[in-house]
């Protein structure tokens, strides 16, 4: 398996050492795309700008039972809204 460290690598790179001397049963990966971004793809989100936190915090609420990196959860009332399976 390999991982690609990207941003503060450093700071990535000891935390993969270190956590490489551990055992763990949980491990939650959370990410961004652009793709999240065209239009009618995803409900996730306030608006476009809040996409980018939506993945963080989610991943915060479930740690810390609320949002750490914005204020609260914002939401968008959306009339007619169908989801399709």
């Amino acid at each position: 398996m390999s991982i690609i460290c990207h941003g503060d690598v450093e700071n990535a790179k000891k935390f993969l050492h270190d956590l490489s001397k551990k055992r763990f049963t949980f491990g939650l990966v959370a990410s961004y795309s652009e793709t999240c971004e065209i239009p009618g793809i995803t409900i996730a989100g306030a608006d476009k700008e809040f996409l980018k936190f939506t993945a963080p915090a989610d991943s915060e609420y479930i740690e810390y039972g609320k949002c750490v990196c914005i204020p609260g959860i914002p939401f968008l009332l959306m009339e007619n809204l169908r989801l399709h399976y």
